[in-house]
Protein backbone atom coordinates (compact mmCIF):
# COMPACT_ATOMS: atom_id res chain seq x y z
CA UNK A 1 0.00 0.00 0.00
CA UNK A 2 2.65 2.45 0.73
CA UNK A 3 4.58 1.72 -2.29
CA UNK A 4 1.76 2.13 -4.23
CA UNK A 5 0.67 5.80 -2.29
CA UNK A 6 4.62 6.47 -3.19
CA UNK A 7 4.39 5.71 -6.83
CA UNK A 8 1.47 7.97 -7.09
CA UNK A 9 2.85 10.75 -5.48
CA UNK A 10 6.15 10.27 -7.70
CA UNK A 11 3.72 10.71 -11.25
CA UNK A 12 2.03 13.62 -9.69
CA UNK A 13 5.49 15.33 -9.08
CA UNK A 14 6.60 14.49 -12.27
CA UNK A 15 3.12 15.44 -14.15
CA UNK A 16 3.50 19.01 -11.96
CA UNK A 17 7.28 19.71 -12.86
CA UNK A 18 5.71 18.56 -16.98
CA UNK A 19 3.21 21.57 -16.09
CA UNK A 20 5.63 23.75 -14.84
CA UNK A 21 8.15 23.74 -17.58
CA UNK A 22 5.36 24.02 -20.14
CA UNK A 23 4.42 27.11 -18.53
CA UNK A 24 7.39 28.53 -18.37
CA UNK A 25 8.12 27.60 -22.45
CA UNK A 26 4.94 28.73 -23.77
CA UNK A 27 6.37 32.24 -24.23
CA UNK A 28 9.57 31.32 -26.25
CA UNK A 29 7.34 28.69 -28.15
CA UNK A 30 4.93 32.07 -29.28
CA UNK A 31 8.44 33.57 -30.06
CA UNK A 32 9.77 30.62 -32.17
CA UNK A 33 6.66 30.77 -33.74
CA UNK A 34 6.39 34.86 -34.32
CA UNK A 35 10.12 34.69 -35.67
CA UNK A 36 9.59 31.77 -37.97
CA UNK A 37 6.54 33.43 -39.48
CA UNK A 38 8.18 36.45 -40.11
CA UNK A 39 10.91 35.05 -41.40
CA UNK A 40 9.12 33.27 -44.17
CA UNK A 41 6.73 36.26 -44.86
CA UNK A 42 9.65 38.85 -45.46
CA UNK A 43 12.03 36.08 -47.68
CA UNK A 44 14.71 35.69 -45.03
CA UNK A 45 15.38 39.45 -44.67
CA UNK A 46 13.71 39.61 -41.07
CA UNK A 47 17.15 37.98 -39.78
CA UNK A 48 19.55 40.13 -41.57
CA UNK A 49 21.47 41.97 -39.34
CA UNK A 50 20.63 45.45 -40.57
CA UNK A 51 16.74 44.33 -39.55
CA UNK A 52 17.97 42.70 -36.11
CA UNK A 53 19.25 46.18 -34.81
CA UNK A 54 16.24 47.52 -36.44
CA UNK A 55 14.08 45.39 -33.90
CA UNK A 56 16.42 45.95 -31.36
CA UNK A 57 15.96 49.69 -31.55
CA UNK A 58 12.25 49.43 -31.45
CA UNK A 59 11.95 47.24 -28.77
CA UNK A 60 14.02 49.62 -26.32
CA UNK A 61 10.92 51.66 -25.04
CA UNK A 62 9.80 47.96 -24.36
CA UNK A 63 12.64 46.36 -22.47
CA UNK A 64 12.62 49.73 -20.03
CA UNK A 65 8.85 49.30 -20.18
CA UNK A 66 9.16 45.43 -18.88
CA UNK A 67 11.96 46.34 -16.27
CA UNK A 68 9.09 49.28 -14.83
CA UNK A 69 6.40 46.57 -14.91
CA UNK A 70 8.38 44.07 -12.84
CA UNK A 71 9.50 46.79 -10.29
CA UNK A 72 5.37 47.31 -9.76
CA UNK A 73 4.28 44.20 -9.88
CA UNK A 74 6.71 42.59 -7.14
CA UNK A 75 5.17 45.10 -4.99
CA UNK A 76 1.72 43.81 -5.80
CA UNK A 77 0.29 46.60 -7.37
CA UNK A 78 -0.73 47.91 -11.14
CA UNK A 79 1.07 50.45 -13.35
CA UNK A 80 -1.59 52.37 -14.50
CA UNK A 81 1.17 55.23 -16.74
CA UNK A 82 3.83 53.16 -17.83
CA UNK A 83 3.62 54.59 -21.41
CA UNK A 84 3.03 57.86 -20.48
CA UNK A 85 5.92 58.11 -18.10
CA UNK A 86 8.14 56.02 -20.56
CA UNK A 87 7.45 58.81 -23.28
CA UNK A 88 8.46 61.75 -20.49
CA UNK A 89 11.27 60.51 -19.38
CA UNK A 90 12.69 60.03 -22.88
CA UNK A 91 12.03 63.58 -23.85
CA UNK A 92 13.69 64.80 -20.60
CA UNK A 93 16.83 62.35 -21.18
CA UNK A 94 16.85 64.01 -24.89
CA UNK A 95 16.96 67.11 -23.05
CA UNK A 96 19.16 66.54 -20.45
CA UNK A 97 21.53 64.81 -22.73
CA UNK A 98 21.80 67.49 -25.47
CA UNK A 99 22.72 70.23 -22.42
CA UNK A 100 24.92 67.86 -20.46
CA UNK A 101 26.42 65.12 -22.01
CA UNK A 102 24.58 61.52 -23.31
CA UNK A 103 25.79 59.46 -21.00
CA UNK A 104 25.49 61.73 -17.81
CA UNK A 105 22.30 63.08 -18.63
CA UNK A 106 20.31 60.00 -19.80
CA UNK A 107 21.98 58.22 -16.67
CA UNK A 108 20.81 61.61 -14.32
CA UNK A 109 17.41 61.12 -15.66
CA UNK A 110 16.72 57.53 -15.48
CA UNK A 111 18.18 57.06 -11.80
CA UNK A 112 15.74 60.19 -10.41
CA UNK A 113 12.35 58.92 -12.42
CA UNK A 114 12.92 55.24 -11.85
CA UNK A 115 13.44 56.11 -8.14
CA UNK A 116 10.59 58.81 -7.79
CA UNK A 117 8.22 56.60 -9.73
CA UNK A 118 8.99 53.84 -7.32
CA UNK A 119 8.62 56.21 -3.98
CA UNK A 120 4.97 56.65 -5.82
CA UNK A 121 3.89 53.18 -5.54
CA UNK A 122 5.34 52.45 -2.61
CA UNK A 123 3.94 55.54 -0.73
CA UNK A 124 0.76 55.98 -2.23
CA UNK A 125 -0.91 52.62 -3.00
CA UNK A 126 -2.63 50.56 0.14
CA UNK A 127 -3.91 46.84 -0.07
CA UNK A 128 -6.94 46.58 1.71
CA UNK A 129 -7.96 42.07 1.12
CA UNK A 130 -11.53 41.95 1.64
CA UNK A 131 -12.21 38.75 0.32
CA UNK A 132 -11.49 35.09 1.73
CA UNK A 133 -8.71 33.45 0.82
CA UNK A 134 -8.83 30.83 -1.92
CA UNK A 135 -6.74 27.74 -3.28
CA UNK A 136 -3.97 27.75 -5.89
CA UNK A 137 -5.17 27.74 -9.08
CA UNK A 138 -4.02 24.50 -11.40
CA UNK A 139 -3.14 25.00 -15.03
CA UNK A 140 -6.38 23.21 -16.23
CA UNK A 141 -8.46 26.16 -13.65
CA UNK A 142 -6.05 29.06 -14.81
CA UNK A 143 -7.85 27.65 -19.23
CA UNK A 144 -11.51 27.53 -17.23
CA UNK A 145 -10.47 30.43 -15.67
CA UNK A 146 -9.71 32.22 -19.23
CA UNK A 147 -12.27 30.47 -21.27
CA UNK A 148 -15.26 30.34 -18.58
CA UNK A 149 -15.40 33.98 -17.67
CA UNK A 150 -16.96 35.45 -20.27
CA UNK A 151 -16.71 38.80 -19.45
CA UNK A 152 -12.55 38.14 -19.28
CA UNK A 153 -12.46 36.59 -22.67
CA UNK A 154 -14.09 39.46 -24.19
CA UNK A 155 -12.31 42.24 -22.50
CA UNK A 156 -8.97 40.51 -23.22
CA UNK A 157 -9.91 40.17 -26.99
CA UNK A 158 -11.19 44.34 -26.73
CA UNK A 159 -7.71 44.87 -24.97
CA UNK A 160 -5.71 42.94 -27.27
CA UNK A 161 -7.20 44.75 -30.65
CA UNK A 162 -6.43 48.06 -28.76
CA UNK A 163 -2.97 47.44 -27.73
CA UNK A 164 -2.18 46.08 -31.27
CA UNK A 165 -2.97 49.66 -32.45
CA UNK A 166 -1.67 51.60 -29.72
CA UNK A 167 2.24 49.69 -29.87
CA UNK A 168 1.79 49.86 -33.78
CA UNK A 169 1.69 53.67 -33.98
CA UNK A 170 4.12 54.18 -31.07
CA UNK A 171 6.51 51.76 -32.92
CA UNK A 172 6.93 53.49 -35.99
CA UNK A 173 7.61 56.61 -34.24
CA UNK A 174 11.44 57.52 -34.85
CA UNK A 175 10.66 56.12 -38.31
CA UNK A 176 8.33 58.60 -39.14
CA UNK A 177 10.13 61.53 -38.08
CA UNK A 178 13.16 60.96 -39.77
CA UNK A 179 11.90 59.56 -43.32
CA UNK A 180 8.03 61.15 -43.54
CA UNK A 181 9.41 64.99 -41.39
CA UNK A 182 12.54 65.05 -42.25
CA UNK A 183 14.19 65.34 -38.70
CA UNK A 184 14.49 62.72 -36.28
CA UNK A 185 15.62 65.13 -33.05
CA UNK A 186 11.67 66.40 -33.42
CA UNK A 187 10.74 63.08 -32.26
CA UNK A 188 11.55 63.74 -28.62
CA UNK A 189 9.13 67.03 -29.09
CA UNK A 190 6.71 64.23 -30.09
CA UNK A 191 7.47 62.45 -26.97
CA UNK A 192 7.14 65.16 -24.75
CA UNK A 193 4.15 65.85 -26.24
CA UNK A 194 2.77 62.09 -25.71
CA UNK A 195 4.23 62.02 -22.19
CA UNK A 196 2.15 65.17 -20.89
CA UNK A 197 -1.08 64.45 -22.71
CA UNK A 198 -1.01 61.28 -21.07
CA UNK A 199 -0.37 62.27 -17.56
CA UNK A 200 -2.67 64.89 -17.96
CA UNK A 201 -5.03 62.81 -19.02
CA UNK A 202 -5.15 60.50 -16.19
CA UNK A 203 -5.10 63.12 -13.67
CA UNK A 204 -8.29 64.17 -14.86
CA UNK A 205 -9.83 60.97 -15.52
CA UNK A 206 -11.43 60.74 -12.22
CA UNK A 207 -13.19 64.58 -12.66
CA UNK A 208 -14.81 62.51 -15.61
CA UNK A 209 -15.37 59.76 -14.22
CA UNK A 210 -17.50 60.94 -11.57
CA UNK A 211 -19.62 62.85 -14.03
CA UNK A 212 -20.08 60.29 -16.44
CA UNK A 213 -20.61 56.71 -17.32
CA UNK A 214 -17.52 54.10 -18.61
CA UNK A 215 -19.53 53.85 -21.75
CA UNK A 216 -19.87 57.52 -22.66
CA UNK A 217 -15.99 57.47 -21.29
CA UNK A 218 -14.74 54.92 -23.92
CA UNK A 219 -17.18 56.50 -26.92
CA UNK A 220 -15.64 60.26 -26.23
CA UNK A 221 -12.10 58.77 -25.67
CA UNK A 222 -12.34 56.58 -29.02
CA UNK A 223 -13.97 59.59 -30.77
CA UNK A 224 -10.58 61.24 -29.69
CA UNK A 225 -8.72 58.81 -31.00
CA UNK A 226 -10.80 58.74 -34.46
CA UNK A 227 -10.17 62.38 -34.78
CA UNK A 228 -6.28 62.35 -34.15
CA UNK A 229 -5.91 59.58 -36.36
CA UNK A 230 -7.45 61.60 -38.89
CA UNK A 231 -5.51 65.10 -38.46
CA UNK A 232 -2.46 62.89 -38.52
CA UNK A 233 -2.62 61.32 -41.30
CA UNK A 234 -3.74 64.38 -43.17
CA UNK A 235 -1.42 67.31 -41.24
CA UNK A 236 1.82 68.56 -43.53
CA UNK A 237 4.54 68.08 -42.28
CA UNK A 238 4.00 70.56 -39.72
CA UNK A 239 5.00 70.02 -36.05
CA UNK A 240 1.70 72.48 -35.05
CA UNK A 241 -0.67 70.21 -36.66
CA UNK A 242 1.08 66.89 -35.81
CA UNK A 243 1.39 67.84 -32.10
CA UNK A 244 -2.92 68.67 -32.31
CA UNK A 245 -3.17 65.05 -33.60
CA UNK A 246 -0.89 63.45 -30.67
CA UNK A 247 -2.34 65.16 -28.07
CA UNK A 248 -6.10 63.83 -29.25
CA UNK A 249 -4.30 60.46 -29.74
CA UNK A 250 -2.71 60.13 -26.31
CA UNK A 251 -5.36 61.51 -24.26
CA UNK A 252 -7.85 59.57 -25.39
CA UNK A 253 -5.66 56.68 -25.81
CA UNK A 254 -4.81 57.25 -21.78
CA UNK A 255 -8.24 57.45 -21.35
CA UNK A 256 -9.06 53.90 -23.07
CA UNK A 257 -6.07 52.11 -21.50
CA UNK A 258 -7.15 53.38 -18.50
CA UNK A 259 -10.72 52.17 -18.33
CA UNK A 260 -9.45 48.94 -20.11
CA UNK A 261 -7.75 47.85 -16.79
CA UNK A 262 -11.11 48.84 -14.42
CA UNK A 263 -12.81 46.61 -17.07
CA UNK A 264 -10.52 43.75 -16.41
CA UNK A 265 -10.60 44.20 -12.45
CA UNK A 266 -14.61 44.41 -12.32
CA UNK A 267 -14.48 40.80 -14.66
CA UNK A 268 -12.54 39.67 -10.82
CA UNK A 269 -15.78 39.72 -9.00
CA UNK A 270 -17.55 38.51 -12.06
CA UNK A 271 -16.05 35.14 -12.12
CA UNK A 272 -16.23 34.60 -8.68
CA UNK A 273 -19.79 35.32 -8.96
CA UNK A 274 -20.56 33.41 -11.80
CA UNK A 275 -17.52 30.13 -10.82
CA UNK A 276 -17.47 30.56 -7.09
CA UNK A 277 -13.62 31.30 -6.99
CA UNK A 278 -11.55 34.41 -6.90
CA UNK A 279 -8.80 34.55 -9.50
CA UNK A 280 -7.11 38.18 -9.05
CA UNK A 281 -3.57 36.96 -10.42
CA UNK A 282 -4.49 35.26 -13.61
CA UNK A 283 -6.98 37.88 -14.33
CA UNK A 284 -4.22 40.55 -13.96
CA UNK A 285 -1.62 38.74 -15.38
CA UNK A 286 -3.56 39.17 -18.83
CA UNK A 287 -2.19 42.89 -18.97
CA UNK A 288 1.17 41.92 -19.04
CA UNK A 289 0.32 39.17 -21.77
CA UNK A 290 -1.33 41.52 -24.17
CA UNK A 291 0.94 44.33 -23.73
CA UNK A 292 3.92 41.91 -24.67
CA UNK A 293 1.21 40.32 -27.78
CA UNK A 294 1.02 44.35 -28.98
CA UNK A 295 5.00 45.04 -28.65
CA UNK A 296 5.12 41.68 -30.64
CA UNK A 297 2.45 42.47 -33.46
CA UNK A 298 4.02 45.75 -33.30
CA UNK A 299 7.49 44.78 -34.31
CA UNK A 300 6.61 42.29 -36.84
CA UNK A 301 4.05 44.94 -38.98
CA UNK A 302 6.94 47.56 -37.98
CA UNK A 303 9.41 45.46 -39.58
CA UNK A 304 7.22 44.05 -42.91
CA UNK A 305 6.56 47.75 -43.19
CA UNK A 306 9.85 48.98 -43.59
CA UNK A 307 10.73 46.23 -46.18
CA UNK A 308 7.75 46.65 -48.38
CA UNK A 309 7.82 50.11 -48.69
CA UNK A 310 11.76 50.15 -49.21
CA UNK A 311 12.41 52.70 -46.38
CA UNK A 312 15.09 49.70 -44.90
CA UNK A 313 17.30 51.06 -47.77
CA UNK A 314 16.37 54.88 -47.58
CA UNK A 315 19.63 57.03 -45.54
CA UNK A 316 17.13 59.84 -45.59
CA UNK A 317 13.46 61.31 -46.12
CA UNK A 318 14.77 62.02 -49.88
CA UNK A 319 15.65 58.77 -50.91
CA UNK A 320 11.69 57.64 -49.42
CA UNK A 321 9.34 57.34 -52.41
CA UNK A 322 5.83 58.61 -52.32
CA UNK A 323 4.19 55.34 -52.13
CA UNK A 324 6.64 54.07 -49.60
CA UNK A 325 5.86 56.72 -47.05
CA UNK A 326 1.93 56.41 -47.99
CA UNK A 327 2.29 52.46 -47.29
CA UNK A 328 3.93 53.72 -43.97
CA UNK A 329 1.33 56.30 -43.06
CA UNK A 330 -1.23 53.17 -43.84
CA UNK A 331 0.94 50.86 -41.27
CA UNK A 332 0.94 53.37 -38.65
CA UNK A 333 -2.39 55.02 -38.78
CA UNK A 334 -4.77 53.72 -40.75
CA UNK A 335 -4.55 50.06 -39.89
CA UNK A 336 -3.90 50.74 -35.75
CA UNK A 337 -7.45 52.70 -36.33
CA UNK A 338 -8.95 49.90 -37.54
CA UNK A 339 -7.70 47.71 -34.31
CA UNK A 340 -8.92 49.73 -31.87
CA UNK A 341 -12.33 50.47 -33.48
CA UNK A 342 -13.02 46.64 -33.96
CA UNK A 343 -11.75 46.97 -29.55
CA UNK A 344 -14.05 49.38 -29.37
CA UNK A 345 -17.51 47.60 -31.11
CA UNK A 346 -16.02 44.28 -29.37
CA UNK A 347 -16.86 45.97 -25.62
CA UNK A 348 -20.14 47.63 -26.69
CA UNK A 349 -21.34 44.49 -28.18
CA UNK A 350 -20.06 41.61 -25.67
CA UNK A 351 -19.08 43.72 -22.47
CA UNK A 352 -21.86 43.74 -20.00
CA UNK A 353 -20.88 44.61 -16.80
CA UNK A 354 -21.53 48.48 -16.10
CA UNK A 355 -21.81 49.89 -12.77
CA UNK A 356 -25.35 49.02 -11.39
CA UNK A 357 -24.63 45.52 -12.71
CA UNK A 358 -20.96 45.58 -10.68
CA UNK A 359 -22.54 46.81 -7.84
CA UNK A 360 -25.42 43.91 -7.74
CA UNK A 361 -22.14 41.47 -8.10
CA UNK A 362 -20.75 43.32 -5.03
CA UNK A 363 -24.17 42.80 -2.71
CA UNK A 364 -24.17 38.98 -4.10
CA UNK A 365 -20.81 37.95 -3.06
CA UNK A 366 -21.07 39.67 0.29
CA UNK A 367 -24.18 37.92 0.82
CA UNK A 368 -22.53 34.29 0.11
CA UNK A 369 -19.88 35.63 2.56
CA UNK A 370 -17.09 35.93 -0.35
CA UNK A 371 -16.44 39.41 0.36
CA UNK A 372 -16.26 40.50 3.86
Amino acid sequence: MGNAVKTVEQQADRSLKWKKLFSKSVSFLGLIVLVAFFAIATGGQLLNPDNLMLIFKQGFTLFIAALAAVFIMATGNLGFSIGANIGFSCAVCALTAKALSPVAGVAAAVCVFMIGFQMITVFGVKETRTFKEEENTSLKGMVRVLFGNDQLMWTTVSMALFMVGYCTTTSFGTYYFKYAYGDENMYSVFAGVLGISQLAALAVFPLFARKLSRKVLYTGATVLVVAGYGVFFFAPMDMAPIAVAGVLLFVGQAFIQTLMLMFLADTIEYGQWKMGKRNDSITFSIQPLINKLGAAVATGVVTLTLIVSGINRAESAADVTAQGLLIMKIAMMVLPLAAIAMGYFVYLRKYRIDEKFYRQIVTHLKERGDIK
